[in-house]
């Protein structure tokens, strides 16, 4: 088998199908500044993501993210220290499976609006801690919008505002 023919083989199954398809549109002549293009892509994201890592670990608001069916996907330190409960027991879980907060259900409203709109929200609501502090809280939705533009996951930022 010669060189080019592996070459192809080895793009067809470690880059999918749509950079085959791609490289099968440019030709041999482009497929260095496809994968540099790719690379460059790849660490964006990356870099992208440990900002937000970096932000959100050292914030002192809550932070939460939630899929498009509502689980938890990230949940920051602050919001951890709130609920008083290790994070693994939050994780992957909607707000009617695991809350401590009487109004629950009207995050997944929240959330559902958010996800069918694209728009953002902000309320504000009172809340009691674990510990039995009461506090206001002012808190917004986000949408998070993936590559294809359509929403992805969306971003709940809490902040005590006693």
């Amino acid at each position: 088998m010669a060189a080019k023919e592996i070459l192809e083989l080895d793009i067809a199954f470690c880059h999918g199908c749509a950079l085959n398809q791609a490289f099968n549109n440019v030709g041999w002549d482009n497929i260095e500044d496809i994968l540099a293009s790719d690379r460059k892509f790849k660490k964006a994201l990356r870099l992208r993501d440990m900002t937000f890592m970096t932000l959100a670990e050292h914030s002192h608001d809550a932070i939460v993210r939630f899929d498009l069916e509502f689980h938890r996907t990230y949940i920051n330190p602050a919001f951890a220290a709130i609920y008083g409960v290790p994070v693994k027991d939050m994780l992957l879980k909607t707000p009617s499976d695991f809350s401590m907060l009487p109004q629950c259900f009207g995050l997944e409203e929240k959330l559902r609006y958010v996800a069918q709109t694209s728009m953002e929200i902000d309320i504000e609501t009172e809340y009691v801690s674990s510990s039995g502090k009461q506090g206001r809280w002012h808190i917004r939705f986000v949408p998070e919008f993936g590559l294809d533009d359509k929403i992805a996951s969306i971003l709940v930022i809490g902040r005590d505002m006693c």
